[in-house]
This record gives C-alpha cells, structure tokens and sequence, in this order.
C-alpha cells in the first residue's frame, strides 16, 4: 500500500527548476524566433530591392538599345528613300550605264559606311538580281562579306524584305573572318520605296552592324549585374558578352515562360560558374525589335552577407542567453537558499525546538529576511 500510495503521488519540481524553465521558456523562443524574423525580413528587403533595381536598369537597358538603334534606322531611311538610291538603281535593272551607276553608288555607299561606327557592311539587291555592296571587312570593299554564311538564300532574303515596307531585322550570325578576327553581325533592312510610285519593286537595301555594338549597349548597364542577353523571337542568343555563345538556340518559340526561365538559368549558369539556386533573372520584351532583353543577378554574395549578420546576430543572442540564464541561476539559487533556510528553521520550531532562529544574510532577499525576522 505505502509503494501503491508513492506511485500515485505526483512527481514534484522544485522551485528552483521551475524558474529556470518559465525562464527559458520565455527568453530563448522569443530570442530564437527575432532570429528568424530578421533573417527573413532581410531576405525579403534584398528580393524587393533587387527587382525594383533589376527592372529600372531592363527599362533604361530597353531605351538606351532603341535611341542607339535608331540612329541606324535613319540612314537605313535615307537610304531606301533616296531620290539618288532610287534612280541608280533603276538604271540597274535596266542594264543602262552599268560601270558608271555601280561606282557612283558604291561611293555613296562609302560615305554612308564612315559615317557611323559599327557600320561593316552596306548592300543593295535589286530586283533584277544584282548585287552591290561596300564592305568593310572583306579583303576587297566590293566583295560581301557575311552573305555566303547567311543562314537564309539571297533569293529568300530579297522575298521576304520586299514583301511588305517594314524594317527587318536580323538576328547576329557569324559573318566572316578578316584579319584573324571574327566577325559577328547583325542586320537591318527595308524595301527600296519610289514615293513616285510606291507598288514599284526596285530591290531592298542591307545595312550589316557589329555585334559590338549590342555588347557595347550590354555592358553599359551591368553595374551590379552578372549578365545582360538579348535573345531574338527564336529563343537564339543574339549578344551576351561572350561570342563563341552566339546563336545558341535556349528555348523554342512558344515555350511556357517556366522553361524560359529555368534555361536562361542553366545558360547563365553555365556562363558565370555560379550556384544557380542564387541566380535571379528578370525578362523585358522589345516590341519594336521583338527580343527579350534578359537580366540575371548572382545574389550568392548578397545571401553569404545576410548569413554572416545572422551567425552574428544568433552569437550574440546565444551570449546575452548564457549572460541572463547565468544571472537568473545566481538570483533564484540565493531565493531558494533563502527559502530553505526559512523552511528548515520552520520545521526546527515546529518540532518544539522554540529556541531556534532564522539565521539572516545579506544575500538573502528583503521579502525572505522579514519573514525570517
């Protein structure tokens, strides 16, 4: 019966035990907890910075590509517009004065070709199937240089141009090698127009522009980015900083944004030898243009930083923790010294010792020493 009357009886904690629980409890979940607040909260205010900065730098990237494009867009018009143009070149498609019209139009070609930088080839397809051109990096400036590599027939690129009085553009490809160099290009071109009589079919007008201009573009917003891509409608590189990555085919037309995303990371990646869970990438469309405009950002750096603040923040928490846990174990060790003292005089008097006194200290807390007195 007594062992049955002791297993009943509740297990009791002592007082000393219960202050450093309640203690605990109430100090080191709240401390934990600012922890992960704080590292969350700096998570989430670096991701908020992040795309506000990422997408004001893809809209001003957007805007310095189109006015820097557009300076070529006008001599495109003055040539296809050209009262000069349009005259030489029907004399062409009528055989007439042909030596003569193919050197004055290839001396105004030259002049058009050093007035811009970038400019590396200019030429002219007429509608009778006669090619003139000056060019810039072929061993001869009469020569074309990249149309032999073109990724599409003579006869398609006339067809598709003249179809229609747009601009067309065309995405970089490899245009040739001259002077141990290669040379990578990309196109713009429209419809020879005779506002005299514009159904006529005279040729169309090629403008070939470096590359280098697109990376020149590229570079000048890459403060605080790994990289900048431009990707054409095809999902094709057309200019990413690094040329031997040129024409690389990253997604097929009409793909869900998901895979778009998840291949430009890989891409990037690939290019920066990073950790991909910490590249970020931002997209904006060119609609005149209709390429995308990619942004990524490694925010590994960033994140390392934001970890090192909260091995600090967690060191000095765990600190302040062993500072107070240390200081509540003095102070209720005194109180519960203090109440046993009490307790056993208590129970001194108790059994009829009435001579006994409640030794008094000056640790002993005042609530405890007037009791005791």
């Amino acid at each position: 019966q007594e062992i049955s009357k002791n297993m009943k009886q509740p297990k009791r904690v002592s007082l000393w035990r219960k202050l450093i629980s309640i203690f605990i409890i109430t100090s080191t979940i709240p401390i934990v907890l600012l922890c992960l607040f704080m590292f969350y909260n700096a998570t989430e205010i670096l991701k908020e910075n992040t795309d506000t900065f990422m997408q004001n730098n893809l809209k001003q990237l957007n805007d310095n590509l189109n006015i820097q494009l557009e300076a070529y867009e006008d001599i495109l018009y003055q040539l296809y517009t050209g009262d000069e143009i349009v005259e030489w070149v029907d004399k062409l498609n009528a055989d007439e004065d042909i030596p003569v019209t193919v050197s004055q139009l290839r001396r105004y070609l030259r002049g058009i070709l050093n007035s811009k930088d970038y400019i590396r080839s200019i030429t002219i397809i007429t509608e009778s199937g006669m090619k003139v051109t000056y060019d810039c990096i072929s061993p001869t400036t009469y020569e074309n240089s990249w149309i032999d590599n073109f990724s599409c027939s003579i006869e398609e690129l006339y067809t598709e141009v003249s179809a229609d009085n747009k601009m067309h553009i065309y995405s970089t490809e490899y245009g040739t090698t001259f002077a141990s160099e290669d040379h990578y290009l990309f196109h713009m071109a429209n419809r020879i127009i005779d506002y005299r009589n514009l159904e006529k079919q005279i040729g169309i007008v090629i403008i070939s522009l470096d590359e280098e201009l697109l990376e020149r573009i590229l570079e000048s917003s890459r403060e605080n980015i790994s990289a900048n891509i431009l990707v054409d409608e095809k999902g094709r590189v057309v200019s990413c900083g690094d040329k031997k990555k040129i024409g690389i085919q990253l997604f097929e037309k009409g793909c869900s944004e998901e895979i778009k995303k998840d291949n430009f990371v890989n891409f990037v990646n690939d290019m920066l030898q990073t950790d991909k869970d910490y590249i970020s990438t931002y997209f904006y469309r060119n609609e005149d243009l209709n390429w995308e405009i990619v942004s990524a950002a490694d925010q590994s750096s960033y994140m390392k930083e934001i970890r090192n603040n909260a091995y600090i923040i967690a060191l000095v928490g765990a600190f302040l923790l062993c500072v107070t846990l240390f200081l509540i174990w003095k102070l209720s060790r005194q109180l519960v010294e203090s109440v046993s003292t009490v307790v056993a005089s208590m129970k001194s008097a108790g059994a009829g010792n009435l001579s006994t006194r409640i030794p008094v200290s000056e640790a002993m807390p005042v609530e405890i020493e007037t009791v005791a007195s």
